[in-house]
């Protein structure tokens, strides 16, 4: 407790440099009278040194409460011997007292937060292990004192103190006191950082977490702090340990860790692992055999005391290393296979093949993306400005991802199941690799590029996971021609009025009659791509058409139904360009739709209508290609939305 006391009476003496006639402080919270006795003796001496008069006491409730736990004998006696304890429960009466004419007084009031009547104790500075958590936050080194770095003399250990138990402190609750204890441990003999970082891996069983020492002496200080989060051992085990490794217990996660221990023997003909050839001794657990019975038995369900304690005492580095087995399929192939067709048609084919003819059994489906080579953008030797080309790939990659922009998770709505009847689940990485607002970031980081031939090539590879572990790959490479028509869903919509709150692209023909007589798709195909269309625009615009044709009073709510779908499609709109298409599907896109179809119904049926707008068809049209803009100045504000 030598550590954190030393870091507390920091506090207590930047307090002091106040200087001021009478100064009172609290320290409150802590759990251990080794910490405050060694807090008054310090004080003490400080205020012997300085001339200040001291009066330092332990609230009388606190200090039998430590009496009766019956772990400090040694400390009740010095506290009681120098006259810290507040025996007649009288603690309020200090933060009253004087100093003496002439001189300076310093309170020091340890454990009032066990006050009854704190009388005012509130109002002074007081040193909880709240502040001090606030202080380190992931500092943890903070507390290393200068005599123990001097004995290390070794900036490392600063590293790796703050690796360990910041990892640590991330899956178990931060206690600061265990951490001052294992540090004042180092005073006695001190070790060098890499047996200190050893130290710190055997002893996790006093947090609960399994053991970790082979693996840990395999480790230099510097790989260890430089590990990412994933490969951090403290949250391997703790994972394993607390049940998170294998959330989801089915038929496939218990066939998956008996074939991983089954590769680890070399019954599949390859080497054995390294602890099969040479078990460590000194084990709860003393075989391999053991400990596969144990770790199924525990991933099951059975997390007995007993049991509990016999995987946290046996070197979690053996569990790990038959863990981090990567089990393979014979559907794993390097073979890379070309896909073409629409993204939904695309990415189902994909998925499915991930699930058709597994035997080992998933639980999810990851696509991992690669990269997207777009072809028809000029090279940097063609294109003097390279944010020239990089704004012609993103229009291309725009046309993409707008239309595919939130298909993942269109298709994760299905309930997927696996052969053995099991849910399996579909993620992505990058996961906004298909997010329209995301292009910008793809096309700097090089996932977007330029690539030759006559069409886009975006490559992937699709994993089948159990519990993470990968139990089959395929490498797929979609190749888009640049001419499909799905490309061109959403080409026109940077042209649309961004400010207008409402909007609709209403476009009319003079040769619209001519539709009604067609018979068949062909027709109507010959006749879409060869009329002459054009959008309503200036007088007659379908915003002006509304204010001439219907100028009663109470057409008003009818000319508003216009402005709601108006601001239905800007919100589809919206959408599309910033999450896609496959985003908007159960959103924007459906309350458009619902609303489009509504007032269809609507104008069919309402007199209003009749021999009014039929008008719009056949007149002659303004050559302008302007936007059509609409001003939402005559919504009743009763239907707005």
């Amino acid at each position: 407790m030598k550590q954190l006391a030393d870091y507390i009476f920091k506090d207590i003496v930047h307090s002091l440099r106040r200087n001021s006639d009478k100064q009172v402080i609290r320290v409150d919270g802590f759990e251990n009278l080794g910490l405050y006795l060694r807090l008054c003796r310090k004080t003490q001496e400080l205020c012997a040194k300085q001339g200040y008069s001291l009066i330092a006491k332990l609230s009388c409730n606190k200090f039998e409460q430590f009496v009766a736990a019956g772990k400090w004998p040694a400390e009740v006696s010095a506290m009681r011997m120098n006259d810290w304890v507040d025996e007649e429960d009288h603690m309020t009466s200090y933060r009253n007292m004087l100093p003496d004419s002439g001189k300076r007084l310093v309170v020091l009031l340890l454990g009032t937060d066990m006050v009854d009547d704190k009388g005012g104790l509130n109002d002074f500075f007081a040193i909880t292990p709240n502040k001090i958590d606030v202080e380190i936050g992931n500092k943890f080194s903070k507390l290393i004192s200068q005599e123990l770095h001097d004995a290390f003399d070794n900036a490392q250990i600063d590293d790796v103190v703050d690796r360990f138990f910041g990892d640590l402190f991330s899956c178990t609750p931060k206690n600061l006191s265990q951490v001052s204890d294992i540090l004042d441990g180092w005073l006695n003999e001190t070790p060098t950082v890499k047996e200190a970082m050893v130290d710190l891996f055997t002893m996790l069983p006093q947090w609960n977490i399994p053991m970790i020492q082979d693996a840990a002496e395999k480790l230099t200080p510097v790989k260890f702090i430089s590990a990412r989060g994933k490969s951090s051992l403290v949250l391997k085990a703790s994972n394993f340990i607390r049940g998170k490794t294998y959330a989801r217990i089915t038929k496939s996660t218990i066939a998956n860790m008996k074939k991983k221990f089954e590769q680890y023997r070399g019954e599949d003909g390859k080497q054995p692992g390294k602890y099969y050839m040479e078990y460590p001794t000194g084990q709860k657990i003393t075989s391999l055999a053991q400990l596969e019975a144990a770790a199924i038995s525990y991933v099951m369900g059975d997390h007995s005391e007993d049991l509990c304690d016999t995987l946290i005492h046996t070197d979690f580095s053996i569990l790990d290393d038959v863990l981090n087995i990567k089990l393979t399929t014979k559907k794993s192939t390097d073979k890379i296979i070309k896909v073409e067709g629409m993204p939904l048609s695309v990415f189902l084919m994909a998925f499915l093949s991930a699930l058709d003819d597994n035997e080992m059994g998933i639980d999810a489906v990851r696509f991992n993306w690669q990269q997207a080579r777009l072809c028809g953008i000029p090279s940097n030797v063609e294109v003097a400005d390279a944010s020239e080309k990089d704004a012609l790939l993103l229009d291309s990659w725009n046309a993409i991802t707008r239309f595919t922009g939130g298909i993942g998770e269109y298709i994760s709505q299905e309930n997927w199941q696996g052969h053995d009847g099991e849910p399996i689940s579909l993620c992505m990485e990058p996961s906004d690799f298909f997010l329209p607002s995301a292009g910008k970031s793809l096309v700097e980081s090089g996932l977007v590029t330029t690539g030759s031939g006559a069409k886009h090539k975006i490559n992937f590879t699709i994993e089948a996971l159990c519990n993470d572990t990968t139990i089959a790959t395929e490498d797929f490479v979609w190749e888009i021609d640049p001419m499909e028509a799905w490309l061109l869903a959403f080409r026109d919509l940077d042209d649309m009025p961004e400010e207008e709150t409402c909007y609709l692209p209403f476009e009319t023909s003079a040769e619209m009659n001519t539709a009604y007589s067609l018979k068949d798709e062909d027709g109507f195909a010959y006749w879409i791509t060869h009329t002459d269309v054009k959008p309503l625009v200036g007088n007659s615009s379908l915003w002006n058409t509304l204010d001439r044709e219907l100028q009663q009073a109470e057409e008003d709510m009818e000319q508003a139904r216009f402005f709601k779908l108006g601001k239905c499609f800007q919100n589809f709109r919206k959408q599309v360009m910033k999450e896609g298409f496959f985003a908007s599907i159960n959103s924007s896109a459906s309350i458009f739709l619902n609303e489009y179809l509504a007032l269809v119904d609507h104008i069919a049926t309402c007199p209003v209508y009749v021999g009014k707008l039929h008008t719009l068809v056949g007149k002659e049209r303004s050559s302008s290609t302007m936007p059509l803009r609409g001003s939402c100045r005559s919504i009743p504000s009763s239907v707005s939305r």
